[in-house]
């Protein structure tokens, strides 16, 4: 009997890094797989499994001008006709940053939503046309799609990122060839902080309940299609055995007698004095304003600027770049995933308190039981809320259930910051019933088996 093939769209090396290992791709071998990413071909793992399955891949196209465009069109007047049926707090939120006159680069894309003539053309006639008009682009402008799709006559598409622009091209020929259609829900904040996603799915696979709700209210998709499948990147936590911590320390120069906290930088879009903050912590740690010896290690944003010249004069703090494989961005060299994710683990097991801005890494800490503290530190007095740090965790929707849950300490000022910082370090316990309820609401699904889980709702 011939095998099925089936396609694994995987838009940035995260998709990479929370899916692809041994396991996952042994899942698959009564298929014949073809993967899409944008990584150039190397000596990496990822490559290694490829070739050691047989498996085809091939990278994406650059997207073309005049397609983003009709998309970007598309995408505002969709989720423009969408928010005037269903109230979505996070996409509510931007649109009153940019009333305000606060938004960030992050958020900029969405200023249109604001805009009175999209949302006069909100309507199913001028997006029927746009739609019909990007069908055309799309044809023209990617045939080698086109006889990828028309050579092995895929069964089942699956897309690790459905809101991505590159692997846009490939849903559409994977809907026109009316193929199978599984998505993976990227983040959790994903289905409120993006436009409105421009094909439906046979099967929508989410982290969590949450998701879950949010996916059947504001896409109306039905109980039995959304499958709750926990969270990919948890499974190397639960698989994971450190390093002793004497390996650990000697290895990155840490002193095994002073605390250990860990920094993760948010971007400068969206904290635009994080330099100052983080430099004023340093500061605190230096001098020994805490109740113990401390040491820190930042650990910037991808996306962000930040001169780490600045902190020379500081000897108790450790500062890094994140690496490839940890960025949402399009890198051609996505290195030794398998790798970083042991370090990285390493350095959330060893850490005595997590410092975190609205990331993911709340949930990493959370998963290994750590304290959290998230700061709220405004640059100078705003008038409108809209423009201040309480913004992302009172407003926007994934960051407000979090908050609910009261196992993220959130501090205004400095003096907070020291506060909870030694309350942390004489009582690591501390906290402790609402970290696990974040647990239990959010992680606690399909522990140790997410990646088989999503390898079966593909297949099945």
């Amino acid at each position: 009997m011939k095998k099925k093939t089936i396609i694994l769209s995987l838009p940035y090396a995260m998709s990479i890094k929370n899916l692809i290992d041994k396991k996952f791709i042994d899942e698959f071998k009564n298929f014949n797989l073809i993967i899409f990413s944008p990584v150039k071909k190397n000596k990496s793992l990822f490559f290694k499994l490829i070739n050691k399955n047989n498996i085809k891949y091939y990278r994406y196209y650059k997207i073309n001008i005049l397609l983003n465009l009709i998309n970007f069109l598309i995408n505002n007047l969709t989720t423009i006709k969408l928010l005037k049926k269903k109230k979505i707090l996070t996409l509510e939120t931007f649109k009153k940053m940019h009333s305000n006159n606060c938004s960030n680069e992050v958020i900029k894309p969405f200023k249109f939503l604001n805009n009175k003539i999209l949302n006069l053309f909100s309507n199913d006639m001028i997006i029927g046309i746009l739609k019909a008009l990007r069908f055309f682009v799309t044809i023209i402008f990617y045939p080698n799609y086109l006889f990828i799709f028309l050579k092995y006559k895929p069964k089942i598409f699956f897309t690790a990122h459905p809101f991505a622009n590159i692997d846009f091209p490939l849903q559409l020929f994977s809907n026109f060839f009316n193929l199978k259609k599984v998505a993976l829900i990227h983040s959790w904040d994903n289905l409120t902080s993006k436009f409105k996603m421009s094909y439906d799915f046979k099967k929508l696979l989410v982290w969590n309940n949450t998701l879950k709700k949010q996916a059947k209210y504001i896409y109306g998709y039905k109980d039995k299609d959304v499958k709750v499948v926990g969270i990919p990147n948890l499974e190397d936590f639960h698989n994971f055995k450190p390093q002793t911590k004497e390996i650990f320390f000697n290895k990155n120069n840490l002193d095994n007698k002073k605390k250990l906290i860990i920094i993760f930088g948010p971007s400068d879009q969206y904290v635009p004095h994080i330099e100052d903050l983080i430099y004023k912590i340093a500061s605190m740690s230096h001098k020994n304003e805490f109740s113990k010896k401390t040491q820190l290690w930042f650990r910037s944003h991808p996306a962000g600027n930040f001169n780490f010249n600045k902190f020379k004069k500081f000897n108790c703090i450790k500062m890094e770049k994140p690496p490839n494989s940890f960025t949402a961005k399009s890198f051609n060299e996505i290195g030794n995933f398998k790798k970083d994710l042991f370090l990285f683990g390493n350095l959330i097991y060893y850490s005595d308190i997590i410092v975190s801005f609205y990331s993911t890494t709340i949930l990493d800490a959370i998963y290994f039981d750590k304290p959290v503290i998230n700061p709220l530190i405004n640059l100078d007095k705003k008038n409108s809320i809209y423009c201040k740090q309480e913004a992302y965790v009172d407003m926007w929707s994934h960051m407000k259930i979090i908050k609910k849950l009261k196992g993220v300490t959130y501090v205004k000022n400095y003096d907070q910051f020291k506060k909870y910082v030694n309350i942390y370090l004489n009582d690591k316990n501390f906290n402790q019933k609402g970290r696990r309820q974040i647990f239990k609401s959010q992680l606690n699904y399909s522990l140790g088996s997410s990646r088989k889980n999503i390898a079966y709702e593909i297949i099945n």
